[in-house]
């Protein structure tokens, strides 16, 4: 894909002072008014981009790239109630070839932490997201889907610790919407058991050539999952039909 408008991000700081830059740039890059045949690459070279605290959001179709997985890292501690609860918020975007971990400080207040959060469709590519709630959050998500169609391709999420974990959560209320996981490895164990690889409370899902080794590989309502390894039980709510191929 050919983009008009790329911003690039060097990573040879400190991560504060990488953290501070990528904050400052996610801003300049909704300030470029982007749109969906006109969007804004954030590019963010080799490093270690520490956002503290306080969650990094930016505007309608800005898309995030890194140089790989485990080479471009975007890390935070951020706990807090939901809305407020990710590293990085995007909204009809891309995230590409980087890491996010949240180390779910056990400082703060809320019960939520997540890596990813979107409003509007979003696609994940060859993206590593950690969340460690150990003591900290009692509610982790590797990503929280919270409106909009969500795509998640080649990628690794891992959810430990707390109460209930979640790798993807598709709670928007528009149950339209889909929920894709393709060619990707989700592990969410919780200390009670309450893990849950795919948590569909309203989008429907499909789910292909992945790997779910979390206590619980699906809580669902309508979806298709087919050619995929699971370790744990597919949990069905009273409205839903889960279709295995």
């Amino acid at each position: 894909e050919l983009y008009e408008r790329i911003i690039v991000l060097n990573g040879d700081g400190t991560p504060t002072e990488n953290g501070d830059a990528f904050r400052t740039a996610m801003g300049q890059a909704s300030f470029l008014a982007p749109t969906a045949t006109s969007p804004v690459l954030l590019w963010l070279e080799p490093g270690t981009y520490d956002v503290g605290t306080t969650m990094v959001s930016t505007f309608d179709h800005v898309h995030l790239r890194g140089a790989g997985q485990e080479a471009t890292i975007i890390i935070g501690a951020v706990r807090a109630e939901r809305d407020v609860a990710a590293v990085i918020q995007l909204r009809d975007g891309e995230v590409s070839d980087l890491t996010v971990v949240n180390t779910s400080s056990t400082t703060g207040s809320g019960n939520f932490s997540s890596g990813i959060r979107h409003n509007g469709d979003l696609t994940i590519r060859r993206v590593t997201v950690r969340v460690d709630s150990t003591g900290g959050a009692s509610t982790p998500t590797a990503v929280d889907s919270r409106a909009g169609d969500l795509v998640v391709e080649d990628s690794r999420l891992t959810v430990a610790g707390a109460l209930i974990t979640r790798g993807v959560w598709a709670n928007t209320s528009l149950a339209s919407r889909t929920t894709t996981v393709r060619r990707t490895t989700i592990e969410a164990t919780g200390e009670l058991g309450f893990g849950y690889d795919v948590f569909l409370q309203s989008a429907t899902g499909v789910i292909e050539f992945s790997t779910l080794n979390g206590d619980n590989a699906v809580l669902s309502r309508d979806s298709t999952i087919r050619h995929s390894t699971m370790l744990g039980p597919v949990d069905i709510d009273t409205n839903g039909t889960v279709t295995c191929l």
